[in-house]
């Protein structure tokens, strides 16, 4: 895959790992008895803010790796395929088992402050600065790809001129050598000319 791919794979699947820990999910199936209630114990609504954010965050990287993959060759795509659909399979669990939580936590009536819509303030700003920060190093990854693809740009133009000099000098030097056999053959047939008056 290409470099860029490898780079959204990898925040896609730090950030699978974080929700796993912040949810308390292991990666080995449990008695689905006890699952919901015992995140319960552990999650608060005021840290569903953070969790949404971060799964909000693996779909956007999960959607822009999508992209960048159709620029791969056609075997590198289908070795992606195999993988994407564990990252999409990773994904609707853990927003399953988030769901499970948050309305669990709704139903119970258990909040840090006793109502969901009194999530602490803090907590939303630092979830929203999480968001700035994952989409400033978005635009940056986007900004050295496009600056990259300038240059790639800018390299082509360059190489493309010099081809067309080249061809120009050719075709200039084909012309000069036409003359040169035009003038040879009038000379030719002027010195045959002579060769058979002479006979």
């Amino acid at each position: 895959m290409t470099e860029f791919a490898d780079q959204l794979e990898a925040e896609l699947q730090d950030l699978e790992v974080n929700i796993r820990s912040k949810l308390s999910i292991d990666d080995e199936p449990k008695p689905k008895s006890t699952s919901a209630t015992s995140h319960n114990r552990r999650i608060g609504m005021s840290e569903v803010a953070d969790i949404q954010t971060l799964l909000d965050s693996a779909k956007r990287v999960f959607q822009l790796l999508k992209i960048e993959v159709r620029d791969l060759s056609p075997d590198q795509r289908l070795e992606f395929r195999k993988r994407a659909k564990e990252h999409e399979m990773s994904i609707q669990q853990l927003y399953r088992a988030f769901e499970n939580i948050r309305e669990q936590l709704l139903l119970n009536g258990r909040s840090d402050s006793t109502q969901p819509s009194n999530i602490n303030a803090s907590k939303l700003i630092e979830s929203a600065k999480m968001v700035q920060e994952e989409d400033l190093k978005s635009l940056y990854r986007m900004q050295k790809m496009v600056e990259s693809t300038d240059q790639v740009g800018r390299t082509t133009l360059t190489k493309l001129k010099t081809q067309t000099d080249e061809l120009q000098d050719i075709n200039k030097g084909l012309g000069h050598v036409e003359t040169g056999l035009g003038h040879a053959d009038k000379l030719l047939r002027t010195m045959s000319r002579r060769i058979t008056s002479l006979f």
